[in-house]
């Protein structure tokens, strides 16, 4: 009766090794010994043992303590989401968990709480799921709380962009969470790099390069380093890397230091966007600022006896050469020739490949300075240069040996030699020429039938022109006499017309045989052909009486398809070309010229009637195949005749 008790107690969970707690010493009543009241705030299985004097009065009890009722602003304050931002991938997952517990914050088993989607903005795949199982619940779920309290669901999403999930018990909102998807990894398949041209204040291309960076699905990527590759030639604003903004974009200025085509690359890390690099190609433009018709190195020599070259420079915006420009001389001075071109007062010349420069010898029939307008053709304009007109001066020619300075000429009128006339192929309404050495003096045109057409007093250049009156009509030969102040009496027959060149195809393939049918040289004119771009000699004809001859060659397997001249150039008449086209070999086996022939070309000499009877009246209708030419030179202008 006078026992006293020791009551000790563990909580289940703890463990089979956990310290007992000392409770209660109760002296025993009538052999009773109570420990009154026994209670927790720790729900679960509690162990309770009883001893006196260290004797363990019988086994452990268990007792079990239940949680009370889930405590809502505890439930508040344990509600909980993911931070920051992962991939909208529609599998990885934001998570968002509840504590369910009561006052004293034991987990509450077996409640209910819902949550919901609340707030889609900007995404259209949002989703809750299972956080078990993964499966899609869609946009509202009712999850009971575990063993030890928790509720929780998992919020996944296929697009960018923001969700807002609610979490409930019973009509009580327990909170609200945001969570945010972001894009995936950048993909080089679908970022893209766009160019934009423009042209700055020096007409100079510039470029702006943009790089739109893009995840698998088409979202942009913010903040990915791009990293651009230059080629040699190209300059890049700024300094990489470069970091693609809220709009997934990283846009950047090329420019060149030089004209050509370029390759711009753009890489993400170790790949390569869009698989290749872009082209950028930068073209020359003539800059008129830097090019110039340059003044000649010294004086030539009159009676065509030395030249004088003419001679311009192109250059780019670059400062470089421009070797793929085309410069126009005008040598429309009377007296005034180009060399080796027959007599056109508008003279066109390439640029040379390696200089950038074009020239053009000129010759004065007699001495003085000349002017030579120089242009360059741009953008389908002809354009004066810097410096144009050049002036080119002839000098006197010494006196020939055999002439004796003591001899005057009145004292013996009408003897000496007869002066050179030479004659610019007319259609019978003005002739032209230049009588070479000799200044003054009267040219008398007459007809076939002996009629005087003109009369005209000539200037001390030498050159002169009049008018037929009557016209006279092509094929007429007109018979021109010189007498000069000393009464030297010089003669030459002319047949009127204007040569004119017929092709015999256009388009013509390499390999194939071309022919070019010729009327209106002067008869027994000898007459070179050549075809162009590179220079193919053609061979020598004769024109026969009625001034027609024809060539026949075979066009080179060599020879690049595009457009291409052929050059007639009389000994008399002058120079004159028709354009055609050569096109490319079909696929499959051709005939290829023989290499063994002697010449290219094969001219057939003599008379043409009767091919030219028909020739002449197509004439009128072959239009980009015919070209007749005459040196009656307009007024002044940089522009060609037509």
């Amino acid at each position: 009766g006078e026992a006293a008790v020791a009551f000790s107690f563990r909580h289940a969970e703890d463990g089979a090794d956990a310290e007992w707690q000392a409770g209660p010493v109760v002296p025993a009543v009538d052999g009773t010994a109570l420990w009154h009241p026994f209670s927790a705030t720790r729900a679960g299985l509690w162990q309770v043992k009883a001893e006196v004097d260290g004797v363990l009065l019988g086994a452990a009890v268990t007792v079990l303590f239940e949680a009370g009722p889930p405590d809502l602003s505890k439930m508040k304050g344990s509600l909980a989401g993911t931070a920051g931002v992962i991939a909208a991938d529609g599998v990885t997952r934001h998570r968002l968990s509840v504590a369910v517990v009561d006052s004293f914050g034991n987990p509450v088993p077996g409640q209910a709480v819902r949550f919901e989607l609340t707030g889609v903005a900007g995404v259209a795949g949002a989703s809750l799921v299972d956080l078990a199982e993964g499966t899609p619940l869609g946009g509202e779920a009712l999850i009971g709380s575990s063993l030890v309290g928790a509720a929780g669901i998992g919020v996944v999403s296929d697009r960018v962009g923001t969700v807002t999930v609610s979490a409930w018990s019973d009509s009580e909102l327990l909170g609200q969470v945001a969570f945010t998807f972001g894009p995936e990894a950048p993909s080089v398949e679908t970022s893209t790099l766009e160019l934009e041209s423009a042209t700055d204040a020096s007409r100079k291309l510039v470029y702006t390069a943009t790089v739109t960076v893009r995840d698998g699905d088409g979202d942009v990527v913010p903040g990915t380093e791009v990293e651009f590759e230059l080629a040699d030639g190209l300059l890049l604003s700024g300094s990489g890397p470069f970091s693609a903004g809220p709009d997934g974009r990283v846009s950047v200025v090329v420019a060149a230091s030089r004209a050509g085509a370029f390759e711009l690359e753009a890489w993400l890390g170790a790949n390569l966007i869009g698989s290749k690099a872009v082209a950028l190609v930068f073209p020359a433009v003539l800059d008129l600022e830097s090019s110039a018709a340059l003044e000649p190195a010294g004086a030539g020599m009159a009676d065509r006896r030395a030249p004088v070259e003419v001679v311009a420079r192109l250059v780019d915006q670059y400062g470089d050469r421009l070797a793929d420009g085309v410069v126009g001389f005008r040598v429309d001075a009377a007296g005034l020739f180009a060399s080796d071109v027959a007599s056109p007062c508008f003279v066109t010349v390439p640029v040379d490949q390696d200089s950038g420069e074009a020239r053009l010898l000129v010759e004065a029939v007699s001495a003085g300075a000349y002017q030579v307008a120089v242009s360059a053709s741009f953008d389908g304009e002809w354009v004066d240069l810097p410096g144009s007109p050049v002036t080119v001066e002839f000098t006197h020619p010494p006196p020939d040996p055999g002439d004796d300075p003591g001899d005057d000429p009145d004292d013996d009128p009408g003897d000496g030699p007869a002066a050179a006339i030479q004659l610019t192929p007319t259609d019978g309404a003005v002739l032209s020429g230049v009588v070479n050495g000799i200044g003054g003096g009267t040219v008398v045109v007459t007809g076939t039938d002996g009629t005087e057409l003109c009369r005209v007093e000539m200037g001390s250049n030498g050159a002169w022109s009049c008018e037929l009156e009557p016209i006279a009509s092509e094929g007429d030969v007109l018979r021109i006499e010189h007498t000069d102040q000393s009464r030297v009496v010089s003669e030459v027959s002319w047949r009127v017309g204007v040569p004119r060149l017929v092709l015999g195809s256009d388009p013509v393939r390499v390999g194939a045989s071309q022919s070019v049918v010729a009327v209106n040289f002067q008869p027994g004119e000898e007459v070179t052909a050549v075809m162009r771009s590179d220079p193919v000699q053609l061979g020598r004809a004769v024109a026969g009486a009625d001034g027609g001859l024809s060539f026949t060659w075979v066009v080179p397997a060599d020879v690049p398809a595009g457009s291409h001249t052929v050059q007639l150039t009389g000994a008399m008449s002058g120079q004159f070309s028709a354009v055609f086209e050569v096109m490319a070999t079909e696929a499959g086996p051709s005939p290829s010229p023989n290499p063994s022939s002697a010449v290219r070309g094969l001219p057939l000499t003599g008379s043409t009637a009767g091919l030219l009877t028909l020739a002449s009246g197509a004439l009128l209708l072959v239009g980009g195949s015919v070209l007749a030419w005459s040196r009656r030179c307009a007024a002044r202008s940089t522009a060609p005749l037509q």
